[in-house]
């Protein structure tokens, strides 16, 4: 890879870390919220946890469309309101995308670890937080897309 390939690949990721820090506050706000649904739904089973996740992912992705929209991708640009639909259904998709994957991962993780340490209590947690945190880099670039200011 050359350098001026380089330099436009990390331009794409100039404000990755703004969407890091928020995605990680979120993240550990969505990790204690999936905590804290575990003591009202059976995680025992896969369905168990898998709603867990997908109720506590859902709830972080609206707080993302939120703060995101607000801080990391902002835009003086006014937007009509069939344009602030076609984002929010945008990022909808995008989050469902982002649901699927961090499901798929995290029971994958859960699997795997539940393999190497039968007995761990800390296993769901782990699971959640690595897929959760696995998926950033692909939402951040489709979200940066989403939430782009249009051209006139």
């Amino acid at each position: 890879m050359q350098i001026r390939q380089l330099k436009v690949l990390l331009k794409g990721f100039s404000r990755y870390p703004l969407y890091f820090l928020i995605g990680g506050i979120i993240s550990l706000f969505v990790i204690v919220l999936r905590e804290f649904l575990e003591r009202f739904i059976s995680t025992t089973s896969t369905s168990g946890y898998s709603f867990s996740v997908m109720v506590a992912y859902g709830i972080g992705n609206l707080l993302s469309f939120i703060l995101h929209s607000k801080i990391t991708f902002y835009t003086p640009y006014k937007q009509t309101l069939k344009q602030k639909i076609k984002q929010l259904l945008a990022f909808a998709a995008n989050c469902l995308l982002s649901l699927v994957l961090t499901v798929i991962f995290s029971v994958a993780i859960r699997q795997f670890l539940t393999l190497l340490f039968p007995s761990g209590s800390w296993i769901n947690t782990l699971a959640f937080g690595s897929a959760a945190i696995s998926t950033s880099m692909i939402t951040y670039l489709l979200n940066k897309m989403i939430f782009r200011s249009p051209t006139p």
